[in-house]
């Protein structure tokens, strides 16, 4: 048993969560911490999402840890090759990597009452036992891919976004995109131009606004490094900002009906078909789900060879998606873009113990939920 000062935790995942827990706990003076990561390399999300035009909505000045600012961000939104270097680097600079324990998948952790310790066991059969558990594993970790009739008949490659198939060549192809989520509304429009055709089956339509992205210049990466205050300041802005837009979103106001007016002059600027114009339209205000930021959406979609579909689908056939309406729509290659099993935080794994848990003792079980 570890002195009771000085607890030993185990954290389950190396994406930014956990990561931002070691972190946070190696600078408190806590070193006794390990961390277990199902992959072969920390990242998380940003390991696994290699599609094309992968980024993140949160400007990189607020989607970084407070501590460990990053002068050198490519753009003011990160992209998925950026935010990985950046989290690589940090493991290395907070020499969190000797914590770090790759290709531990957990299957079990059972709270021992006797010990008051975690005893947690992975698929490889190790075991480790721990007073803190921290389970930091992600909400967009496990993807989901419906469970249509037929799904396993199709003639042609199939993959989810998150495990984009970078050996499928596209160009050329009749592409189905299943999903109309912040996933898809990047990478349709990153391969639009690749295809012969693409079809994209949407089951609700998202309000999608302005991006107000651009690349960073040396200059700013000078003055970032020079005056770290200024980069502080930006932060200190855009979570001020990020507030007061939730907080507009649960008490009303101006800015929803201002946000819903730049959505519907974006959609009618970038998109001429009247048609496909009226299948974009959400059926619900706009806040009630995740609102996305891109300004190529609207025009990847409006491209001719694109079409949206907007009737359910019915079944997957070896030639293609059909729907409900009994048409069938011929594909050469499937892409998922169905979204993560985001409520399931601990799928796969059997946890026992947890309705006994002394929680004002250190044998207390943390869920991550955000960093900063």
């Amino acid at each position: 048993m570890t002195d009771a000062h000085s607890p030993s935790v185990l954290i389950i995942g190396a994406g930014l969560g956990g990561l931002g827990v070691a972190a946070h706990l190696g600078r408190a003076g806590q070193h006794d911490v390990t961390v277990l990561e199902r992959a072969d390399a920390p990242g998380g999300v940003w390991r696994d999402n290699t599609y094309p035009g992968a980024a993140c909505d949160v400007p990189s000045s607020l989607y970084s840890w407070s501590f460990a600012p990053n002068p050198g961000w490519e753009r003011r939104y990160g992209t998925q090759p950026d935010i990985l270097r950046y989290i690589e680097q940090q493991v290395d600079a907070l020499h969190l990597r000797e914590r770090i324990h790759t290709g531990q998948h957990v299957v079990s952790a059972t709270w021992e009452a006797g010990v008051h310790q975690w005893r947690v066991v992975t698929a490889t059969g190790r075991e480790y036992v721990a007073d803190v558990l921290v389970p930091a594993t992600g909400q967009l970790s496990d993807p989901v891919i419906p469970a249509l009739p037929g799904v396993d008949t199709f003639d042609g490659p199939t993959f989810h976004s998150a495990a984009w198939r970078h050996d499928v060549d596209l160009r050329g192809k009749r592409v189905s995109v299943l999903g109309t989520g912040a996933s898809a509304v990047q990478f349709v429009p990153a391969i639009v131009d690749d295809v012969a055709s693409m079809t994209v089956f949407q089951r609700s339509a998202p309000y999608v606004v302005p991006k107000p992205d651009r690349a960073y210049t040396r200059a700013h990466h000078a003055a970032y490094r020079r005056l770290p205050t200024a980069q502080a300041f930006g932060r200190g802005l855009t979570w001020r900002l990020s507030e007061w837009l939730n907080a507009a979103f649960e008490g009303g106001g101006v800015l929803p009906r201002l946000l819903r007016t730049s959505w519907r002059a974006h959609l009618r600027a970038t998109v001429k078909d009247p048609l496909k114009r009226a299948k974009l339209v959400p059926d619900h205000p706009i806040g009630c789900k995740r609102l996305l930021f891109s300004n190529d959406w609207y025009p990847a979609l409006d491209r001719d060879h694109v079409a949206v579909v907007t009737e359910a689908v019915d079944a997957v056939e070896p030639g293609g998606i059909r729907t409900v309406d009994g048409q069938l729509h011929a594909a050469d290659v499937i892409i998922w873009g169905t979204g993560f099993s985001a409520t399931d935080f601990l799928g796969g794994m059997d946890v026992s113990g947890i309705d006994h848990l002394p929680w004002r003792t250190c044998g207390a079980m943390v869920r991550t939920r955000t960093w900063a």
